[in-house]
């Protein structure tokens, strides 16, 4: 299940905080788009930062403020995710199966 926002929009996380407003989205040019998937990227993060400290979660919030925040990964995004909303992407799941079964 993915999770879609609109530029401003929020979200309610598992614990029924309101995550702050989705950032600017511009797509009118590469760089525009990168820049765009950074702040989305970074978003999420800080959300996740901001939902650790709230829940007194020093474990998790160590790891979410030690992300390389110049090469997030897959993984880092999915912890985020989960940790937020309780949910992980279908295919992000799909893909963990198969390795499972195999």
């Amino acid at each position: 299940m993915y999770i879609y926002l609109a530029e401003g929009e929020t979200k309610l996380t598992v614990t029924g905080r309101q995550t702050i407003p989705f950032p600017k989205i511009d797509t009118s040019t590469n760089i525009k788009i990168s820049n765009t998937l950074k702040r989305v990227d970074d978003w999420l993060i800080d959300n996740a930062v901001t939902e650790a400290r709230i829940r007194n979660d020093d474990y998790n919030l160590r790891q979410f403020e030690n992300i390389n925040r110049e090469n997030i990964t897959s993984s880092d995004k999915d912890s985020a995710h989960l940790y937020l909303f309780g949910i992980i992407s279908e295919r992000r799941a799909i893909h963990i199966l198969r390795n499972v079964s195999s």
